[in-house]
């Protein structure tokens, strides 16, 4: 048996996360929020490293939008960084012809050009 001095290389590989993101020291995870918390606004929770928190989800909210958690992200030494919320707009299923009627009430008074900004046109 041989002792001595030498050198000790340790592999390690992390595992992908079920919800979270890492982008350097910030963590990103996407929240699903039904239309009417988007449209309306609403307090919802969220998951962060640190247990779940409560976050307010402003009126007229788009889909894709990142709402910031300031120091919910990763903590390095003086380094922290922030947690983002990526929102996920998620609308009704299977809606009877009376309610189709409502949104499209909601549209013809409401009109709005979502691809108004696209780079494509």
């Amino acid at each position: 048996m041989r002792s001595g001095r030498g050198d000790l290389f340790i592999i390690v590989n992390v595992a992908d996360h079920p919800y979270f993101k890492r982008d350097n020291l910030d963590v990103i995870v996407e929240v699903p929020v039904s239309i009417y918390e988007a449209v309306l606004g609403a307090n919802v929770s969220v998951p962060t490293l640190d247990g779940e928190v409560t976050m307010t989800i402003p009126p007229g909210t788009s889909s894709g939008t990142r709402l910031r958690l300031r120091g919910k992200g990763i903590n390095r030494a003086l380094d922290s960084g922030d947690q983002y919320v990526v929102v996920k707009v998620v609308v009704p299923k299977d809606l009877d012809p009376t309610e189709i009627g409502i949104i499209q009430q909601l549209q013809n008074r409401k009109p709005i050009n979502a691809r108004a900004d696209v780079l494509w046109k």
